[in-house]
């Protein structure tokens, strides 16, 4: 074994022994194969990839300063841990990237303003009533099974002035009746 190779050793047993000081004098020591594991990933990351080999080497270091009372059993130990903290900063990279691509920012609705159903309020009644009784003189199935749904589909259209012929038309395209079987 080299003398470095001693060096990171002995400074992995003081960490895993409490020595605050033993992770600070360990990282000039294992910085450059470090860096060089991780440009190794990114190498195999989409082009788009927007971190640099020191940002993931970086924040790896700060992860693993962040472990309580780690139990380091060599270097090999050491390195295939940081070799899973750097796929994992990956792969939660891309997720946040991903969910930014689709909405993540976007924040959803409150459960009270997602069930709010809005309701028109200036639909012509007298003339929708008017029109019900009408169709009840020769389609009375349709007006007892569909009132709600007539009702529904009457406050959902935009507010505007209508005849009765349109009227009728827009009761006969919900496809309780035939449009030939309405009065003209």
């Amino acid at each position: 074994m080299a003398p470095a190779e001693t060096q990171v050793t002995a400074l992995l047993l003081r960490w895993s022994k409490g020595d605050q000081g033993a992770p600070h004098a360990l990282m000039p020591l294992v910085y450059e194969v470090l860096r060089r594991l991780a440009s190794y990933y990114l190498r195999q990351e989409a082009p788009a990839q927007t971190l640099q080999s020191t940002a993931l080497v970086h924040e790896v270091y700060l992860r693993l300063c962040g472990q309580q009372d780690p139990e380091w059993q060599g270097r090999a130990h050491f390195f295939a841990v940081a070799a899973k903290m750097m796929r994992r900063i990956l792969v939660d990279h891309a997720r946040q990237r991903a969910a930014a691509k689709r909405g993540g920012s976007i924040k959803p609705d409150s459960l009270d303003e997602a069930v709010t159903i809005p309701m028109q309020t200036n639909v012509d009644t007298l003339l929708l009533d008017e029109s019900l009784n009408e169709l009840a003189t020769f389609d009375t199935r349709t007006v007892k099974v569909r009132p709600r749904h007539v009702r529904y589909q009457a406050a959902q259209r935009p507010t505007r002035s209508c005849s009765q012929q349109q009227l009728r038309q827009q009761l006969s395209s919900l496809g309780s009746c035939e449009p030939s079987a309405l009065p003209s």
